[in-house]
């Protein structure tokens, strides 16, 4: 979840081999750039315009998630009020989760103390 808006999403991930199931609205944490940013699945492809060796493992997969259905409301109330795909699906997130961080979980960008 980044509400960058220059940056254009989904981005693509390589699938565990083993682990739990993945499937639409699971959330993930996964590595974007330099960081670990917390993932959301919009959709499971057979295959990505990069290859292989290109495309990134999630770092884990968290017990929580959202439903395709509210996946699919977060994708409509970001066209509707013109905002991004990633503050659409954040509303339909647990408490906690769209904020960046995920629920157990303590987001790295948040300080902790006093500003």
């Amino acid at each position: 979840i980044t509400t960058a808006r220059a940056l254009r999403g989904p981005f693509d991930y390589r699938m565990p081999e083993e682990g739990p199931d993945i499937s639409v609205g699971s959330l993930l944490i996964v590595p974007f750039a330099r960081s670990e940013l917390l993932g959301v699945v919009v959709e499971l492809a057979s295959e990505s315009e990069l290859s292989e060796d290109r495309l990134a493992e999630p770092l884990e997969v968290l017990g929580v998630g959202t439903t395709p259905e509210l996946i699919a409301l977060g994708d409509w109330i970001a066209a509707r009020y013109c905002s991004t795909r990633s503050r659409g699906i954040a509303l339909a997130l647990p408490p906690g989760a769209g904020a960046g961080g995920a629920p157990g979980r303590r987001n790295p960008a948040q300080r902790s103390g006093p500003v």
